[in-house]
């Protein structure tokens, strides 16, 4: 008869070691994130990380100047990888770009206007983009970008803003900026003269 209790005994505590084991393992379960971005992320964040350069799709047409601007191309196509710390803006895509360039040549210093977009598997941003380059430094390493992102799709209502800088080797850049819970607000309708 003890026989028989001790076993009952046993098996009654192996019975709850497993139920607690496998209630542990569902809850480990249902508390994992799902495939894909964090559901913390921040609303308001900053951004750093790094513009990876990944080639040149597309050049239009490029026309000499006798005066400055000595040279203006049109539709040049930059393919990039943004690598940063908030996976919303770990992103790929295309920015086109047209630019006024003040030399003949690559380092002869530049400004430029643009557009593209940027996605991953999650949603995808619309990009507008300003930027120079300092006379006497090539593209590939004196390239300064603002860009003003709005989300689309799984991003949508989200906007960013975003600089790109030099970070010392050829197509290495340096990105830091933020990203916002709203679109970005529109710019005002008129200047009003300073009054003294």
């Amino acid at each position: 008869m003890r026989t028989s209790r001790t076993t009952s005994i046993g098996a009654v505590a192996l019975t709850l070691v497993l139920s607690v084991a496998s209630t542990t393992v569902a809850q480990d379960l249902e508390a994992s994130e799902p495939p894909g971005e964090p559901q913390d992320l921040p609303p308001y964040a900053a951004i750093e990380g790094k513009l990876v350069f990944l080639g040149v799709p597309g050049i239009g047409a490029v026309t000499t100047n006798p005066d400055p601007p000595k040279e203006l191309w049109r539709d040049w196509r930059a393919a990039g990888r943004l690598e940063t710390n908030d996976p919303r803006l770990d992103v790929e895509g295309i920015l086109n770009q047209n630019y006024m360039g003040f030399e003949p040549g690559y380092s002869g210093g530049s400004v430029r206007t643009g557009i593209g977009r940027f996605a991953n598997d999650r949603g995808s941003w619309a990009v507008e983009s300003l930027g120079f380059n300092q006379p006497g430094i090539s593209i590939t390493n004196g390239t300064h970008l603002a860009l003003a992102m709005t989300g689309e799709g799984g991003y949508e209502g989200l906007s960013a803003v975003l600089f790109i800088l030099p970070a010392g080797g050829v197509h290495d850049w340096e990105v830091r900026g933020v990203i916002a819970p709203a679109p970005l607000p529109e710019p005002p309708t008129s200047v009003e003269a300073h009054e003294e």
